[in-house]
């Protein structure tokens, strides 16, 4: 049986940013990110800051397997702490260019109604 290594990282990620940025407000963050380039960079970002995982396809994680558990704890508080420090980074270095690339919030309040004509 030929065994297969797989990088469970960048799956892991991508699920984590878009959990972690659930947290962040609408705009700018979740606008910001968004944008398939900079949530690119925040994924490269993150990746590049993990330790690499990988684990033969026919792995299986068995329930008295307790240090595999707590080391797989320990790297996902790891990676959300990293999306947050990623995040700030991100928008703090490019945010000239990110504000350009989305709209600004608007207040509904403050708009005319179409109703009005």
């Amino acid at each position: 049986m030929t065994r297969i290594l797989v990088n469970l990282a960048p799956h892991l990620v991508a699920g984590e940013i878009e959990t972690v940025l659930d947290d962040y407000p609408y705009h700018p963050h979740q606008q910001a990110f968004a944008i398939p380039e900079v949530r690119q960079e925040l994924a490269a970002y993150v990746l590049n800051r993990l330790p690499r995982s990988y684990v033969p396809n026919s792995y299986e994680v068995h329930e008295g397997d307790k240090a595999t558990g707590t080391n797989c704890m320990v790297r996902m508080m790891d990676m959300e702490t990293l999306i947050h420090a990623g995040i700030q980074d991100i928008l703090r270095s490019r945010w000239e260019w990110i504000s350009q690339h989305i709209p600004e919030p608007s207040d509904a309040g403050l708009q005319a109604s179409h109703w009005f004509g």
